[in-house]
């Protein structure tokens, strides 16, 4: 998926992927895991009081989060083949 405009995102509560850039100085960019909720954005810092946060940047653009990795879990064998038989 490609970047698309801020203007396009999701304003359902979708977790999004943001895209901005901080100004001044320092310009870097920066990208924050984000919804849309109560007339803003807001993402949730890993901190010590988890709560909601603007992002760290003004977003210009967004795309989907990516699928969520699967989990394969293959069991072990509970005897080990053996080759003389």
């Amino acid at each position: 998926m490609e970047w698309q405009p801020i203007e396009t995102a999701p304003k359902d509560e979708t977790w999004v992927l943001l895209y901005g850039e901080h100004g001044g100085a320092d310009y870097s960019p920066h990208m924050d895991v984000a919804q849309y909720a109560h007339g803003g954005w807001i993402t949730y810092h890993l901190d010590e009081h988890a709560e909601p946060k603007s992002p760290t940047c003004t977003p210009t653009h967004w795309q989907p989060l990516p699928e969520r990795p699967g989990i394969n879990i293959e069991k072990e064998p509970t005897e080990p083949e053996r080759s003389d038989r």
